[in-house]
Order: structure tokens, then C-alpha cells, then sequence
């Protein structure tokens, strides 16, 4: 997720640049050829560091850890056993289908408790993505056939896509993604509950009194399930009262403050450009932390 780098970047208090670009328009600026020979997979975020290009959320934190010295240390020596924990939950964390989630939710709101949390009705989202989706799959057949050298990473990017639409739309899928996110919701409580039981604090983190990689990973994850309208079906005061607990102190952290203040100018930002453009649908997407819509941070030095 997008915002992992940005949480951790604040978090480690470097300086960066970022590039704003909307990864839900009708081409999706992701698959710009110029994008694409930056990052071949053609997905968000991206960090350049003079000549170092890193990809990917989890490799970008790793990257800025080892190099970056300021703020906090989020990723502890691999063989240490609080590294081995990190390490533990990060892939855990990963591997919670949350784009399945996501537009499954969008697309079948009956699946989500309250309602995903955007400005638009369901129906006129689930047009929008249709629209999106459509638009964006025949412009990345345009490429691979106008762009020979970049042809392999567009058919491959054509072959993952087509691979998400489909698990998208199967009602049976999403549910089963839901309940394995549960899963995790009911060790992580256990796990909080035992933590603080063990430190006898009760503000602990995920591997104790330090807040790390891990804890940025379950942060955007939490809130992307509070946008969905899922966060009385996985973090209820009264079903997990430690997880309950740890998103409200994560609410009062300052760089998750901030990351939120820029999802909000981003979207502002992006509704903006959608309206002056009079296209029907606001990118409504980027409400829901879809993407933060910056396509790659420069370090500053």
C-alpha cells in the first residue's frame, strides 16, 4: 500500500519530494511509458535516491531504514528476535488480500456494515471503476503493441490485472478474503493482550514498547478497513478492545496525522482535476486510500 512509504517516511523524519499522479484516471499515469521503464511492474510507490530507483512499500521502508538515520529505527537487526517478529508480522500483514477487500467492498456494499466512507453513491463508484478498469486495460494493450521494448512488462501488467478483476468480482472470493482477515484480527488481539500483560504498559505496539515496520503495515491497513465501513466487523470496541485501542493511539500520532491531511488535499486535488475535465465520476477512490496518488518520492539531500 501507498501509504506505508509515506507513514514511514514521516516517521523516519527524512525530507522528500513527491510526485502527485492519478493512478485511477481514464490511462492510469502508472502506465505511462515513462513510468513503466522506472518501474517495470508499472505500480505505486516508487523512491528515487539520486540514481537508486526502489519500488515497492516494504523495500522503500527497508531502504530508508538502513540509509536514513533520523527518527526511529522501524526495522530491527533481522536476527534479533524482535527483527524476527517484525519480519513474522509484516508478511502476515501482506498477505491479507486487501485489494480483493477493497473493490469487492466498492463493488458489493452489502458487504460492508456501514457503508464504504465516499463521497458518491455505491452505484455511481462501481461505474466509475467499471469505466476505469475498462478504459485502463485497453490503453495498456495500446502500449505493449506502440512500445516493443516495454512489451513484456505491459502483457505482464495486462495478465495481473485481469487476474485481479476476476477475483474482484466473485462475490465467493471476497468473502473468503474477509475471513481470513479475521483470522488476523483475532491473533493480533491476543497478541496485544499479551504484550501488555508481559511489558505491564498498556500503550505497547506489536513487538512491544517500540513502534516499528510492523506497526506501519497494520496501521494502513486498519484505516483502509475503517473506510470500507469494516471497522465494527474487525476492531469493535467490545470484540477486540486492544486492537480498539491501538488505532485510537494511532490516531493521535503525528505522522499518521499527516498522512491523513495529505490523503485529504490529494483528493481535493484530484476532484478537482476530475470536474474540470466534466468527467460524470470523481475519483472517489482516493478517498477510500485506494492511493494516495503519488506515484514516487525523491530524496532530499
Amino acid at each position: 500500500m501507498i501509504l506505508q512509504a509515506v507513514l514511514a517516511l514521516l516517521e523516519k523524519e527524512v525530507s522528500f519530494k513527491k510526485r502527485i499522479t492519478n493512478i485511477h484516471s481514464t490511462n492510469g499515469d502508472q502506465n505511462e511509458p515513462w513510468f513503466m521503464r522506472m518501474n517495470p511492474n508499472g505500480t505505486v510507490p516508487v523512491l528515487k535516491d539520486g540514481d537508486k530507483i526502489v519500488c515497492e512499500s516494504d523495500d522503500i521502508i527497508d531502504y530508508i531504514d538502513r540509509h536514513y538515520h533520523s527518527g526511529f529505527t522501524l526495522v530491527p537487526d533481522k536476527f534479533s528476535d524482535a527483527g524476527k517478529e517484525v519480519a513474522r508480522l509484516r508478511d502476515v500483514f501482506n498477505n491479507v488480500q486487501y485489494e480483493i477487500i477493497t473493490f469487492g467492498v466498492i463493488r458489493n456494499p452489502e458487504l460492508s456494515v456501514t457503508g464504504p466512507k465516499i463521497p458518491v453513491s455505491p452505484a455511481a463508484m462501481k461505474k466509475r471503476i467499471e469505466m476505469m478498469l475498462t478504459s485502463q486495460t485497453a490503453y495498456i494493450k495500446s502500449m505493449s503493441e506502440r512500445h516493443p521494448d516495454l512489451r513484456d512488462s505491459y502483457r505482464a501488467k495486462l495478465e495481473a490485472k485481469t487476474s485481479r478483476i476476476q477475483k474482484t468480482t466473485d462475490v465467493d472470493q471476497i468473502r473468503e478474503a474477509m475471513k481470513k482477515c479475521k483470522v488476523v484480527f483475532d491473533d493480533v488481539e491476543q497478541l496485544l493482550g499479551n504484550l501488555k500483560k508481559k511489558y505491564g504498559i498498556p500503550d505497547v505496539w506489536l513487538v512491544g514498547p517500540r513502534f516499528t515496520a510492523a506497526d506501519v503495515t497494520f496501521t494502513i491497513l486498519l484505516h483502509r478497513l475503517e473506510l470500507l465501513g469494516l471497522e465494527s466487523r474487525y476492531f469493535p470496541q467490545d470484540k477486540r478492545p486492544h486492537i480498539h485501542d491501538y488505532y485510537q493511539r494511532l490516531l493521535e500520532r503525528k505522522s499518521l496525522q499527516e498522512v491523513l491531511k495529505e490523503e485529504k488535499r490529494i483528493m481535493v486535488i484530484m476532484m478537482s482535476t476530475m470536474l474540470k475535465r466534466k468527467l460524470p465520476y470523481v475519483a472517489a477512490v482516493v478517498a477510500i486510500g485506494v492511493a494516495i496518488g503519488a506515484a514516487f518520492f525523491t530524496m532530499k539531500h
